[in-house]
């Protein structure tokens, strides 16, 4: 009887110990983001492919992944290219970048997205603000707009949200 009491205890003690971890991550909706891979798809049809692999600093991961261009009137569209960021948990805020140069085609441009998650819909969106940077016959310039993304898919992975 004594072993099987002690038996019931070490089980409640390892639920609630995993309820109590599985709420804290409840408590903060971004960490839905912290996916294995995650796309994210702009009004214009290009993609950016994100992955949130955490940092050293406190609520910060850097992101990596690519970014695929659709948008009519720009060049270096239909391949992907590599973007790096950063994404900060507790603001749900994130900045990343595109040098748009792959064995394919050398647009010698980047574009930066600086913007934040809306995870309160479903799907969740990215609202950006981007530049491109380029160069012209005549010199240097920027362009600017803004980005709407929509989440197009997810694979949650249990290692980036273990505390």
């Amino acid at each position: 009887m004594r072993c099987a009491t002690l038996l019931l205890i070490s089980i409640f003690v390892v639920c609630s110990a995993q309820m109590a971890n599985a709420a804290g991550h409840d408590d903060n909706p971004g960490m839905g983001l912290l996916a294995a891979g995650s796309s994210w798809t702009n009004q214009s049809g290009s993609v950016a492919s994100l992955t949130f692999t955490a940092s050293s600093q406190p609520a910060t991961y850097v992101v990596t992944g690519y970014y695929v261009n659709n948008a009519a009137g720009y060049g270096c569209q239909g391949t992907p290219y590599p973007l790096s960021g950063i994404y900060y948990l507790n603001t749900q805020t994130i900045s990343f970048s595109v040098a748009w140069s792959n064995s394919s085609q050398d647009c010698q441009s980047v574009t930066g997205w600086t913007g934040y998650f809306d995870v309160s819909q479903s799907p969740m969106t990215m609202t950006t603000n981007w530049n491109l940077a380029y160069s012209t016959g005549s010199g240097h310039a920027i362009a600017q707009g803004k980005d709407v993304f929509t989440n197009t898919s997810v694979v949650t992975s249990e290692s980036l949200i273990a505390d």
